[in-house]
């Protein structure tokens, strides 16, 4: 082999390990470094996407300006500063796409539409008592003090639109939430980075799961291939370098993007139109489905209702907000027929027994 040839193996070589080693140890994202004084959230999110090139999508401006003095800062250091102001949540969330061929073009309302599915998947492929757990560990966190930290969070955020303590202790708390917050199915008790996963011979919805529960981040699939299987065992490891890791393996390329939502306190007329929309949407769910389904769902509610403490039950009673969709769910029943009302018998039995003490 000539030498000049010689040189060129090398150099190829060279330049496929390092492509290797881009992959498998993602470079640290650049620093961010904002000093401004009454800036639009939009405007200073669009220097944050400048300088270290991660996307950033917010539902919609919420007219707020904001402050900040940050030098060298990590992006959700600089994030959280900005979104806190403005009192809006926010979220990472990572993407796998197809290694070559035109990205994607995504809005806010889109990447929320596809958290909220992924989510939902999730939630229905845990184990009963894993829902059950992750449910109490959602309800805490959101009743918690959020603004009680010294450093900024990590990986997202639940903005808290409540300034006041519910009367009840917090369900009245946790609903608002539950009703103003377009972010509200992308929460989790808490984020972790680093995180720890071992998987092996494992497709792309199993990766998504085990890194959803080691770390609380949700992992978009958009690839155009369905086929793909990972190995990872990595320990206390950067999320970024195991979804790099496994989008190496998947043979498509990965990023990682952030969400921002802007949360407000609801007025009461705002509450109730959006109450009517999710009661609608679930009842038409509901009845969507085949009987031996809505049998189960509402066996699945029975249950769970059994199973409240004396206090939760109190808790319920006191609640302005569950008060009237106990209401509802009366008026509506009267709107049915003989036999969907039988069908939902069991469920009218237990709200009696909840509200009824």
């Amino acid at each position: 082999m000539s030498r000049a040839i010689h040189l060129l193996v090398v150099a190829w070589c060279l330049m496929i390990l390092a492509a290797m080693a881009a992959i498998a140890q993602p470079a640290e994202l650049p620093g961010v470094n904002i000093s401004a004084t009454d800036i639009s959230l939009e405007e200073f999110l669009g220097q944050v996407s400048a300088q270290t090139g991660v996307e950033t999508y917010l539902a919609e401006d919420p007219g707020i300006e904001v402050s900040v003095d940050l030098a060298d800062a990590d992006i959700e250091t600089a994030i959280h500063a900005a979104a806190e102001q403005a009192n809006c949540s926010w979220v990472r969330v990572y993407l796998l796409e197809p290694a070559e061929g035109v990205v994607e073009d995504y809005d806010f309302a889109t990447l929320a539409r596809l958290v909220a599915e992924t989510r939902s998947q999730y939630f229905k492929r845990m184990t009963k008592e894993e829902r059950e757990a992750l449910a109490a560990e959602v309800a805490a966190a959101v009743q918690a003090d959020n603004s009680a930290r010294d450093e900024a969070p990590i990986g997202g955020w639940r903005a808290s639109a409540i300034t006041e303590e519910a009367p009840d202790g917090g369900l009245d708390r946790s609903a608002q939430w539950a009703l103003s917050d377009p972010l509200r199915f992308a929460a989790s008790p808490s984020y972790s980075d680093p995180a720890s996963v071992q998987i092996a011979d494992a497709d792309v919805t199993a990766f998504s799961d085990a890194l959803a529960k080691a770390s609380g981040l949700i992992v978009l699939d958009r690839r155009q291939a369905t086929e793909g299987q990972t190995n990872i065992d990595l320990t206390e490891a950067p999320v970024d370098e195991i979804v790099a890791a496994a989008a190496e393996q998947l043979g498509c390329s990965w990023r990682r993007v952030y969400l921002l939502a802007h949360v407000r306190k609801l007025s009461n007329e705002e509450i109730e139109q959006r109450m009517d929309t999710f009661f609608n949407a679930g009842m038409g769910y509901f009845w969507s489905q085949p009987q031996e389904k809505r049998a189960e769902i509402i066996q699945r509610i029975v249950d769970g209702s059994n199973q409240l403490t004396k206090e939760q039950r109190t808790q319920i009673r006191s609640s302005e907000i569950a008060r009237k969709m106990m209401q509802k769910f009366m008026s509506y029943s009267n709107t049915l027929s003989i036999q969907q009302r039988r069908e939902l018998m069991p469920l009218l039995q237990a709200a009696a027994k909840i509200m009824g003490g």
